[in-house]
């Protein structure tokens, strides 16, 4: 069983390299290595879909490596599971499976998808109006989190998510 679910998270992550026609069907978001766990992560998962590449860790100081990644799922929440343990689960930040069925609930109810992560942060985005009293609803909904929304303060932020259809969480 291990080895089948070791190979499952495998076969989740494509090379980043690939054309886009390669990559049709897959859900690709931009992964910022601002973390050890994450540096770890590609290295275990996509050292051999980037072959060639040069993987460089680089001090805190600098700006963090972003780069591209194709994952072999239908919908952006399943990325959570190809992360496993590598994302979140420190201070307040939930676990990746909890914050999985949020970006789940976010994206079958509000359209909102998951389009960029980092170790702390994670972005979404969604290709429709939200209206304030959806963009509320998600508001309440960050703060059972225990995240902050970078996207403005207090009620600035409700106008912000719904004028932009963007959020940005974060936990310290």
């Amino acid at each position: 069983l291990h080895k089948a679910i070791r190979r499952q998270r495998q076969m989740c992550i494509r090379d980043r390299n690939k054309n886009m026609t390669e990559a049709k069907g897959m859900t690709t978001i931009t992964c910022e290595m601002d973390s050890m766990e994450l540096c770890v992560w590609k290295e275990r998962h996509l050292e051999r879909a980037c072959s060639g590449d040069e993987w460089i860790f680089r001090e805190k100081e600098k700006e963090p490596e972003g780069i591209r990644v194709n994952f072999d799922v239908e919908h952006a929440y399943e990325i959570f599971e190809c992360l496993d343990r590598y994302w979140g689960d420190f201070n307040s930040c939930p676990d990746s499976e909890t914050m999985g069925r949020v970006a789940k609930r976010w994206e079958l109810k509000y359209g909102l998808k998951l389009e960029k992560l980092s170790h702390d942060t994670l972005t979404f985005q969604c290709d429709r109006q939200i209206s304030k009293k959806e963009a509320a609803e998600i508001a309440e909904e960050t703060a059972e989190l225990c995240a902050e929304i970078v996207n403005g303060k207090g009620n600035q932020q409700i106008e912000t998510i719904s004028g932009t259809g963007r959020i940005t969480l974060w936990w310290d």
